[in-house]
């Protein structure tokens, strides 16, 4: 599991075809006049202490992850499809059984050094993901993996069973193995290349203090045209600020030309002071009201209180009250975007009509007539459990009056996000919980809803448990064919639905207020906000000279 400030767990969204990128249109595109080099881009990051470390493989907070997506890249990256594709590779392919895949590195591909990328830097870096020591984000992604060069630019891995999320793991952030190949796994955290580090990004690290970090372009960046050898932009900037609040304030002041992460009420205050394009970015991050199946959790056993709850809910005010309309709704674990969402499995509609006859026919009524239903003395309340975060508030405030005009109690209650995260959700200590996940890039969502996951580390928080989802979620890792791998996760996604163990409320847009000024900007679905990068050589400053 990646260790990140919110919970996610790492993988992927991708696009149903091509066509579907015409709706990912950025208001920061290019202009007419041609792009033109220099400037410097400077963007707000809300952090609540300076980074850590720009290692990429221990990177834990936004502002660690920002910063390292500018100066590393991997053998593949996702595309504005969400598609896994080359990177440092020029080309990858699988053997016919599944288990081994092959990699040849670009032979333009330097390190910010000089120095040429070659298989060793790929082995290197595998090895300090496997290697007993390391609990970084990616711990675990290459588990029973046999990794070796081939010869100085191929690579080959052989994996124990075929698992058809391994290119996802691919795009793992490449170490330079010229720099660091005698220093342990255990040490690499407290080296300073931590602190100054040398990657294969289209930025190279420049010079930090305790409220930004400057980072100067790559003149000999692979992945531009070659006769542009370079990104278009001379800096990136990025400041540090302790709270969202300073973050605009500075965006309004026209400190920031651009700023992420913030609600779209907020990039709404902001245009009337700036010419500010406020850009939304797909994003697989849900909102999901959990319910605790544990057999010592008596509330949530009956299918048809789950049920009616998930009909009781009015979704769309919801995602109108917290994101002002910009998120998508879905009884999937994935966005209706990915090519693994089921066309068949529609989302359910607000039907409170429907939830009281549900609990009506389950022998939930109201016999003493103070406003909750009850069966056999018991009244159907619960608590409610989710973290300080305004948005999750507002969440369970609403949930919580929805049910309450079914004649459900929801009593709420509020902790702090590791409480949240380290006693509740990992000890499965709450009646029902809201809390913000990703399934990441790869639209498995094993981890969430396999039984083998129902203890910690799993992420199996409700304790959910059924044959034909195992049975559906281990095909679907074990078949290659993308349609096939499709019908597998459509049967596990109509079978979410019809045991309703848990409520997707809403997938919030990553909403990215960027000056108008900046142009080259491309949308694409984000498993991270750090993916906001993705195309950033190709960003650049409009002047007043070019209009």
């Amino acid at each position: 599991m990646r260790s990140r400030d919110k919970f996610i767990v790492a993988v992927f969204i991708a696009m149903v075809a091509a066509a579907t990128v015409g709706a990912f249109v950025s208001a920061n595109t290019a202009s007419s006049a041609p792009p033109a080099f220099g400037g410097t881009y400077t963007e707000g990051v809300v952090s609540a202490a300076p980074p850590r470390t720009f290692d990429p493989l221990f990177a834990s907070t936004q502002a660690e992850r920002d910063a390292s997506a500018l100066m590393f890249t991997g053998l593949t990256r996702f595309d504005q499809r969400g598609v896994v594709v080359p990177d440092l590779a020029t080309d990858f392919s699988s053997g016919e059984d599944g288990k081994a895949w092959t990699f040849t590195i670009r032979p333009d591909a330097r390190w910010h050094d000089g120095e040429p990328v070659v298989a060793a830097d790929v082995v290197y870096t595998v090895g300090v993901a496997q290697d007993e020591s390391y609990h970084g984000p990616y711990a675990g992604s290459f588990a029973g993996a046999k990794v070796e060069a081939l010869d100085v630019r191929t690579v080959r891995f052989v994996l124990p069973d075929v698992f058809a999320p391994f290119l996802e793991a691919s795009t793992i952030p490449l170490l330079p193995s010229h720099l660091l190949h005698e220093l342990p796994a255990a040490q690499l955290e407290r080296d300073p290349f931590s602190v100054r580090p040398v990657g294969t990004g289209p930025f190279r690290f420049d010079s930090r203090d305790e409220s930004r970090v400057t980072f100067v372009r790559n003149e000999n960046f692979y992945r531009v045209a070659p006769e542009r050898t370079r990104p278009y932009l001379d800096r990136v900037v990025l400041r540090l600020f302790p709270d969202t609040n300073a973050a605009v304030q500075a965006l309004a002041r026209g400190e920031l030309q651009g700023l992420g992460g913030i609600s779209a009420d907020d990039a709404d205050r902001v245009k009337g002071a700036r010419d500010i394009a406020t850009n939304y970015f797909p994003s697989d991050e849900a909102t999901v009201l959990f319910f605790n199946l544990a057999p010592d959790r008596a509330t949530f056993r009956d299918r048809g209180v789950r049920q009616a709850i998930a009909r009781a809910i009015n979704r769309p005010r919801l995602a109108q009250l917290i994101t002002g309309g910009h998120a998508s709704i879905t009884d999937q674990p994935v966005l209706p975007s990915s090519w693994a969402y089921s066309r068949d499995v529609r989302p359910r509609a607000f039907a409170p009509e429907d939830a009281r006859a549900m609990l009506d026919a389950a022998g939930w009524t109201d016999h003493d007539g103070d406003g909750v239903r009850d069966k056999n003395g018991v009244a159907l309340r619960f608590g409610l459990v989710t973290n300080d975060d305004p948005p999750r508030v507002a969440t369970v405030q609403q949930v919580a009056r929805d049910l309450e005009a079914v004649g459900i109690a929801a009593q709420i209650e509020v902790v702090p996000f590791t409480e949240l995260i380290d006693k509740r959700a990992r000890e499965r200590s709450f009646d029902a919980m809201v809390l913000a996940v990703s399934t990441g890039m790869d639209p498995d969502p094993y981890t969430f809803w396999h039984s083998s996951q129902v203890k910690d580390p799993g992420l199996n928080f409700t304790s959910y448990a059924t044959l034909g989802m195992d049975r559906a979620l281990e095909q679907a890792r074990r078949t290659l064919d993308q349609t096939q791998r499709r019908d597998l996760y459509a049967q596990a996604f109509a079978q979410l639905q019809e045991d309703a163990p848990a409520v997707y409320l809403y997938f919030a847009d990553y909403v990215y207020a960027v000056d108008r000024s900046v142009r080259g900007l491309r949308i694409a679905p984000l498993a991270d906000p750090s993916q906001r990068f993705w195309s950033v050589e190709d960003w650049y400053v409009r002047t007043v000279a070019q209009e």
